[in-house]
């Protein structure tokens, strides 16, 4: 459900930023932006200590809605994956479409596994301890792809 509302956003988002005219320059300044959500996401991840509750299940339009609606993802979207996006259409041509497809997948494949190992493995990555590591580790992540889109973008803004 929502891969169905995250690839509706990608969609719209890919297809206003690609049908107008936008310089280079203009990605690459983005990018930086971009870099900024990730460090605050990555702030936000570091501070999980647990997980609790068995959780809720979602209606498709709950969760929808909560996709679309959600402020992050589209800055997300339009911060990072846009500029992202036009660097592989740059490099091949459809390459922003091609960017689509394989995020989408990379998403929908990483969603599974990860639902598997929670499913698998619960009662270990509940203990607390664990969880705080994992959780740091991906914030760590997180702010490894924030340098990479500052030095890609300061490497491209110091040569023009």
């Amino acid at each position: 459900m929502a891969l169905v509302a995250e690839t509706s956003v990608a969609i719209f988002v890919l297809t206003v930023f690609f049908s107008i005219d936008i310089p280079q320059i203009f990605f690459y300044i983005i990018s930086l932006m971009g870099a900024i959500v990730l460090v605050w996401l990555a702030s936000q991840v570091w501070g999980i200590r647990e997980i609790n509750g068995e959780g809720e299940i979602f209606s498709f339009s709950k969760i929808f809605l909560l996709t679309v609606f959600n402020g992050a993802f589209w800055l997300f979207w339009i911060t990072i994956c846009v500029p992202q996006a036009f660097l592989l259409k740059e490099a091949i041509s459809g390459g922003h479409i091609l960017f689509l497809v394989v995020f989408e997948l990379g998403w929908l494949f990483s969603t599974v596994f990860w639902v598997f190992l929670f499913y698998r493995f619960r009662s270990l990555l509940m203990k607390k301890n664990l969880i705080q590591v994992v959780f740091k580790f991906f914030a760590l992540l997180l702010c490894f792809f924030a340098v990479r889109l500052v030095v890609e973008s300061i490497t491209f803004l110091l040569g023009k």
